[in-house]
Protein backbone atom coordinates (compact mmCIF):
# COMPACT_ATOMS: atom_id res chain seq x y z
CA UNK A 1 0.00 0.00 0.00
CA UNK A 2 2.94 2.54 1.18
CA UNK A 3 5.26 1.83 -1.75
CA UNK A 4 2.11 2.14 -4.38
CA UNK A 5 1.11 5.15 -2.99
CA UNK A 6 4.33 6.86 -2.78
CA UNK A 7 5.03 6.20 -6.69
CA UNK A 8 1.65 7.38 -7.64
CA UNK A 9 0.33 3.43 -8.61
CA UNK A 10 -3.15 2.02 -8.41
CA UNK A 11 -4.80 -1.37 -6.97
CA UNK A 12 -5.08 -3.16 -10.73
CA UNK A 13 -4.63 -5.99 -12.70
CA UNK A 14 -1.46 -3.93 -15.14
CA UNK A 15 -0.07 -2.63 -11.34
CA UNK A 16 -0.33 -6.70 -9.93
CA UNK A 17 1.24 -7.84 -13.59
CA UNK A 18 4.28 -5.74 -12.87
CA UNK A 19 4.83 -6.52 -8.91
CA UNK A 20 4.53 -10.23 -10.25
CA UNK A 21 7.53 -9.97 -13.48
CA UNK A 22 9.65 -7.85 -10.92
CA UNK A 23 9.03 -10.68 -8.66
CA UNK A 24 9.70 -13.29 -10.78
CA UNK A 25 13.12 -11.43 -11.85
CA UNK A 26 14.23 -11.57 -8.19
CA UNK A 27 13.24 -15.29 -7.14
CA UNK A 28 14.96 -16.46 -10.28
CA UNK A 29 18.18 -14.27 -9.83
CA UNK A 30 17.87 -15.62 -6.37
CA UNK A 31 17.47 -19.30 -6.64
CA UNK A 32 18.87 -19.73 -10.01
CA UNK A 33 22.52 -20.87 -7.88
CA UNK A 34 21.02 -23.32 -5.90
CA UNK A 35 19.13 -25.19 -8.94
CA UNK A 36 22.15 -25.05 -10.97
CA UNK A 37 24.41 -26.83 -8.15
CA UNK A 38 21.13 -29.31 -7.75
CA UNK A 39 20.99 -29.71 -11.36
CA UNK A 40 24.86 -31.01 -11.69
CA UNK A 41 24.23 -33.05 -8.71
CA UNK A 42 21.48 -34.85 -10.38
CA UNK A 43 23.72 -35.33 -13.37
CA UNK A 44 26.93 -35.85 -12.57
CA UNK A 45 25.98 -38.59 -10.21
CA UNK A 46 28.37 -39.82 -8.03
CA UNK A 47 31.02 -37.01 -9.00
CA UNK A 48 31.00 -34.64 -6.19
CA UNK A 49 31.32 -35.63 -2.96
CA UNK A 50 28.09 -32.91 -1.90
CA UNK A 51 26.59 -30.22 -2.96
CA UNK A 52 29.70 -27.72 -1.28
CA UNK A 53 31.98 -29.83 -3.82
CA UNK A 54 30.07 -29.29 -6.88
CA UNK A 55 29.53 -25.92 -6.28
CA UNK A 56 33.43 -25.50 -6.24
CA UNK A 57 33.85 -27.48 -9.45
CA UNK A 58 31.51 -25.41 -11.38
CA UNK A 59 32.99 -22.08 -10.11
CA UNK A 60 36.25 -23.51 -11.26
CA UNK A 61 35.22 -24.10 -14.46
CA UNK A 62 33.10 -21.26 -15.23
CA UNK A 63 33.99 -18.79 -12.67
CA UNK A 64 31.04 -16.82 -10.77
CA UNK A 65 29.34 -16.25 -14.20
CA UNK A 66 28.42 -20.27 -13.87
CA UNK A 67 26.13 -20.27 -11.06
CA UNK A 68 23.98 -18.48 -13.37
CA UNK A 69 23.62 -20.54 -16.69
CA UNK A 70 20.34 -21.63 -17.66
CA UNK A 71 18.77 -18.34 -16.08
CA UNK A 72 16.26 -17.41 -18.94
CA UNK A 73 14.71 -20.65 -18.84
CA UNK A 74 14.62 -20.57 -15.46
CA UNK A 75 13.36 -17.65 -15.98
CA UNK A 76 10.72 -18.41 -18.92
CA UNK A 77 9.42 -21.12 -16.39
CA UNK A 78 9.11 -19.10 -12.91
CA UNK A 79 8.09 -15.58 -15.24
CA UNK A 80 5.07 -16.48 -16.23
CA UNK A 81 3.87 -18.44 -13.31
CA UNK A 82 4.54 -15.55 -11.14
CA UNK A 83 2.43 -13.40 -12.94
CA UNK A 84 -0.58 -16.06 -12.98
CA UNK A 85 -0.31 -16.69 -9.28
CA UNK A 86 -0.39 -12.74 -8.66
CA UNK A 87 -3.07 -12.31 -11.13
CA UNK A 88 -5.15 -15.23 -9.68
CA UNK A 89 -4.80 -14.63 -5.70
CA UNK A 90 -5.53 -10.73 -5.98
CA UNK A 91 -8.49 -11.42 -8.35
CA UNK A 92 -10.09 -13.99 -6.10
CA UNK A 93 -9.65 -11.94 -3.13
CA UNK A 94 -11.30 -8.95 -4.52
CA UNK A 95 -13.85 -11.26 -5.56
CA UNK A 96 -14.34 -12.72 -2.19
CA UNK A 97 -14.55 -8.89 -0.88
CA UNK A 98 -11.30 -9.51 1.14
CA UNK A 99 -8.71 -6.09 0.77
CA UNK A 100 -5.73 -6.66 -1.18
CA UNK A 101 -3.07 -7.70 0.38
CA UNK A 102 -0.65 -5.12 1.69
CA UNK A 103 -3.67 -2.40 2.90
Amino acid sequence: GHVMAAMGWRDTAATHMATAMITGIVSTTATNPVDVVKTHMFVGGSKHAGPIACAASLYAAHGLGGFWRGWLANYARLGPQTVVTFLVVEQARAALGMTPLGK
